[in-house]
Order: C-alpha cells, then structure tokens, then sequence
C-alpha cells in the first residue's frame, strides 16, 4: 500500500501535534509554578547563611530599656474571687437539663 504525503490527513496530524505541543508547553510551565519558587527559597537561604557567615561581628545587643529582666516580671497573682472554667465542684451531680450526651445511637 502506498503512503500518501500530503493532503488533509498531514494537515490534521500536523495540527493535532501542534495541540499537543501547546499542552504540554502549558503543563511544564504549570509545574515551575511550584518548582521555581523553592528553588528561589533555597538560593535565598544560601545567600542569606553567606551573608551571616561573612558579616562583622556584632557587639551584644543593649538591653532594651522598656523590659523588665525576667527576674523582675510581675506576675498577676491568682484572684481568688474569680474561679477558673476547669473548677468542678466534688461530688457535685448534674441535673438531668445539664448532662450532656457523648454519644447517643439512633437508628434511622
């Protein structure tokens, strides 16, 4: 059997192969969506440990003023007027208004 070259079959392959290649074009540049942004985060992180790695030292940083050390914290002191949600009173039963089912199986 003879191949013909040409004519409307070589026209329609030759434009399905071109959809094709436009697909896939669109699926690679899909997937630098993710790719080039790690690849941007780790240049950074590498420039970023250079530029640590080759600074001048620093002195200690002042203390800033506007804290207190932490030995100098004020801690609030528990109100004892004032309870806690967690406070359950001992041997205290609920009503049957304030009991709360866990789990209750019906059948439907």
């Amino acid at each position: 059997m003879e191949r013909v070259v040409g004519g409307t079959g070589a026209a329609v392959l030759s434009s399905l192969w071109s959809l094709v290649r436009w697909i896939t074009f669109f699926c690679k540049l899909a997937s630098l969506a993710f790719v080039l942004p790690i690849i941007g985060l780790i240049a950074f992180d590498f420039a970023l440990w250079l530029w640590r790695l080759y600074r001048p030292p620093i002195a200690a940083d002042p203390p800033n003023s506007s804290r207190l050390p932490r030995d100098r914290v004020q801690r609030p002191s528990p109100n004892p007027a004032v309870a806690s949600s967690t406070v359950v009173e001992v041997g205290a039963t609920p009503q049957a208004a304030e009991r709360r089912v866990a789990y209750e199986h019906t059948d439907r």
